[in-house]
């Protein structure tokens, strides 16, 4: 996607927004991990694991339910209570961040670019855009170790509150 982020980070260093960023949006941590952002991606990552990890501990009682009416009367039992706001504000605040990464994906994506190339430039100053592009480049294998290593950590946790705490 050369040619997509070039005219992004044209515009970025224009004053423009850089625009919107749906991959960012709709894969959000996983698209930070292809795109070598480990960092952002590790606190994306952990954000969205508390975030769910406190609505299977909230909504745990009602996908549990064995009918619907069970499952209504603990709808009912959990619904505002404390912990059902504070499940409702880490979903939206987590959504809010979505977004966040979707405007601003662009200008974050440039401003790794920018600092990858500065450090792989210390070593040697005229890499040429081959060697440049080995040092950049995007890691779909780390995206997809994350994204089972996360999955598989969500499950395990999942089972461990339903069966110890619920």
């Amino acid at each position: 996607n050369t040619q997509y982020y070039m005219d992004r980070f044209r515009r970025i260093e224009h004053g423009g927004s850089g625009g919107w960023n749906w991959a960012a949006f709709l894969l959000g941590p996983m698209w930070l991990f292809y795109r070598k952002q480990y960092g952002l991606g590790t606190v994306f990552l952990l954000l969205q694991l508390m975030s769910s990890v406190v609505s299977s501990v909230i909504y745990g009682p009602v996908q549990l339910a064995e009918t619907q009416a069970a499952a209504e009367a603990a709808l009912m039992e959990i619904a505002g209570t404390p912990m059902f706001w504070m499940a409702a504000v880490l979903s939206g605040i987590f959504f809010l961040l979505e977004i966040l990464l979707g405007l601003r994906a662009n200008y974050f994506y440039l401003h790794h670019c920018e600092r990858k190339i500065a450090k792989a430039r210390t070593n040697v100053s005229d890499l040429s855009v081959a060697e440049l592009t080995a040092v950049g480049g995007v890691s779909f294998l780390i995206a997809l170790l994350v994204n089972v290593f996360a999955s598989i950590l969500l499950d395990v946790i999942t089972v461990v509150i339903t069966t110890f705490l619920l």
